[in-house]
Order: C-alpha cells, then structure tokens, then sequence
C-alpha cells in the first residue's frame, strides 16, 4: 500500500463487508464499469462498494452461494444494469438524450 501511495496509485473502487470468502472484480471499459460480486458464504450478506472515478457508493445484496452484477457508467456512476434485479431478470435502463 505504500508503494502504490507513492506512486499516486488509487485503486479503482474499494468494498466494505467484504470477506475472504467474497470476490469482486470490475471490468472496467471505455464507457462503463461491470462490477462482479461472487459469496461463497452459507447465508446472505451485502457490501458497500465505493467507485472511484465517479465518487458514486453503491449497496449490493449477495445471495448465499450467488454473484451479483452492477453495470455503471464510468464517468457519471449512474446505474445502467444490475443482476439480481429488484424485479424478475435482467434490469436495463434505457440511455438518456
């Protein structure tokens, strides 16, 4: 951590209530940023994850055993799809003017 505080390094996103038994990994491409969150715990928890660029937090729910995806728009933060939805399947916002 110090060599990267030396270096100006910040980290993309950082991720509170996370464990050892929790991934996450975000793809970041030029427009957007897919945050893949996958428990192998035995009950439901949830995280705080913090996305950098754009200062946006985010409360994700993860189902015991489950992923859960957020799609973001890089610069803005705003959520462009998220899986599990709060509805049934795959919940995708429609671009703006």
């Amino acid at each position: 951590r110090q060599a990267l505080a030396e270096a100006r390094i910040e980290p993309a996103f950082t991720v509170e209530g996370a464990d050892p038994s929790t991934l996450v990994h975000a793809a970041t491409y030029q427009n957007s940023v897919l945050f893949t969150c996958i428990s192998e715990k035995p009950a439901a928890s949830s995280m705080r994850l913090q996305h950098s660029e754009s200062g946006r937090t985010f409360d994700l729910p993860l189902s015991a055993g489950r992923a859960s995806l957020l799609l973001i728009g890089r610069a803005s933060g705003r959520v462009l799809a998220r899986y599990p939805s709060p509805w049934r399947g795959l919940w995708i916002t429609a671009p703006g003017p």
